[in-house]
C-alpha cells in the first residue's frame, strides 16, 4: 500500500525509561524507519513489564532455563488532534539457559532481553502496517 511507509516513518516513539524501554525504542525506530529530518506525524506511546521466572532447576539451584516475558503495551496518536488511533500489544516470551557464571548469566540475560525487544517491535510494526492500510483503502 503507497500510504503505509511513509506513515510509518512519522512515528515518533516514546518508551519508559530503562534498559528495555530503550531496546524496544530503537528497534522499534529500525523497524519503521523512523525518518528524523521531517516532523512525526504521529506518537506512539509504549509501556514495558517484564519478568523473569525460572523454568527447572539445577542440582546447584540455579534454574536451568530462564523465561523473560515482556509485554509492551503501544498506544497511536496523532500528533496534530490527539486522537488516539490504535492501541494493542505486544506480548513475547522468550528463554536463556540459566548459567553459575556470573557473567555468562548477564550475557544470556541481555541477549534475551534484545531478542525480546527485536520480536516485540516486529509485532508492533505489522500491526500498525495493518491499521495505516486499512486507513488508506478507498471507501466501498
Amino acid at each position: 500500500m503507497p500510504n503505509v511507509t511513509p506513515a510509518l516513518q512519522a512515528i515518533d516513539v516514546v518508551a519508559p525509561q530503562g534498559r528495555a524501554g530503550f531496546l524496544v525504542r530503537e528497534q522499534l525506530n529500525d523497524e519503521l524507519g523512523r525518518d528524523f529530518t521531517v516532523p512525526a506525524r504521529y506518537r506512539l506511546e509504549l509501556t514495558v513489564a517484564e519478568t523473569r521466572a525460572p523454568r527447572g532447576l539445577r542440582v546447584n539451584n540455579v534454574g536451568a532455563e530462564i523465561e523473560l516475558a515482556m509485554h509492551v503495551g503501544y498506544t497511536l496518536v496523532e500528533n496534530a488532534t490527539s486522537r488516539r488511533l490504535l492501541s494493542g500489544a505486544a506480548p513475547i516470551s522468550v528463554f536463556y539457559v540459566g548459567a553459575d557464571a556470573p557473567y555468562a548469566g548477564v550475557a544470556a540475560q541481555q541477549d534475551a532481553m534484545e531478542r525480546a525487544a527485536s520480536q516485540a517491535a516486529v509485532m508492533i510494526r505489522l500491526h500498525l502496517s495493518r491499521q495505516f492500510a486499512r486507513a488508506s483503502r478507498p471507501a466501498s
